[in-house]
């Protein structure tokens, strides 16, 4: 079951095969565009996906206790607004609780233009991707891969990044969601 929005409908965990990862995360502000991937995602991998409005990551935190209890992989995803919200705000929620992150996944991460958040050290590697049309009104949104820190480098890999077909709203899904599937799969036990 895909949840949307605020008003979060608990996803049961125990209807996913238990070595399919839990991916939880937050769109950008006043999109849909991730929650829409993310249904995609969850009916070709059938790994659980719980993708939030950017400001309501905290919705995910059952899931997250869940999800580590019965020792699956957590993937954290953000776009635009959500990277920040969804990602960091978790992922520093999760280290107070000692889950480790295997994955972060970052689209047009807009934080990284004027605020200088660290990914903290219970993240084992970060995949930022960023849309690349040359004419975007919303070009400004897509952050900057110079701004993605982290607490610890000789924990945290920030890969290189990935550019995405398309302008900042309408990036191409495609290949971002054969590209996410394989690491769902790599983190499949």
């Amino acid at each position: 079951m895909f949840t949307l929005g605020c008003t979060h409908e608990r996803l049961d965990l125990n209807l996913y095969s238990p070595e399919k990862p839990l991916v939880a995360g937050s769109d950008g502000f006043l999109s849909s565009r991730l929650r829409d991937v993310g249904a995609f995602v969850e009916t070709l991998s059938k790994a659980p996906i719980t993708i939030e409005y950017s400001g309501c990551w905290y919705l995910n935190k059952e899931e997250i206790l869940q999800a580590s209890e019965q020792n699956r992989r957590i993937v954290l995803v953000g776009y635009s607004g959500g990277c920040y919200d969804g990602v960091i705000k978790t992922a520093n929620w999760c280290k107070e609780r000692y889950i480790n992150i295997p994955l972060v996944v970052l689209i047009d991460p807009t934080y990284t233009l004027s605020k200088r958040h660290k990914i903290p050290s219970n993240v084992a590697r970060v995949k930022p991707y960023f849309s690349s049309a040359p004419l975007d009104f919303f070009g400004w949104a897509r952050g900057d891969y110079a701004g993605i820190l982290v607490e610890d480098p000789d924990v945290t890999v920030i890969e290189q990044p990935r550019y995405l077909k398309g302008s900042h709203v309408a990036w191409d899904k495609k290949v971002f969601m054969e590209d996410f599937i394989n690491e769902i799969n790599y983190l499949t036990d």
